[in-house]
């Protein structure tokens, strides 16, 4: 995110996980909604999916639980624990 000073809202941190992960599979944004299955988006594999954990953890400055973030099915399960490493961090 370009601030990170400032918390985004639910809506924005879904925004910008779907463009994340869109751009990570060199995909259309068009194809990545919140109820996206993660294992269902053209050429995603175990290493682009951890990749794109990465890349959303970079973006925001947050750290994903692991357990929780291995235990995701859809694209809006992932904007969900961003929320909430948002929250949990305070900021």
């Amino acid at each position: 995110m370009n601030d990170k000073l400032t918390e985004p809202n639910s809506h924005q941190v879904l925004t910008d996980v779907r463009e994340l992960i869109a751009k990570r599979l060199d995909i259309d944004v068009a194809q990545v909604d919140a109820q996206t299955r993660m294992l269902d988006l053209p050429g995603i594999d175990s290493l682009k999916l951890l990749s794109g954990l990465v890349a959303v953890e970079d973006h925001f400055g947050v750290t994903l639980d692991e357990q929780q973030a291995m235990a995701v099915r859809t694209v809006g399960e992932i904007a969900g624990l961003v929320n909430t490493a948002i929250r949990s961090s305070g900021r």
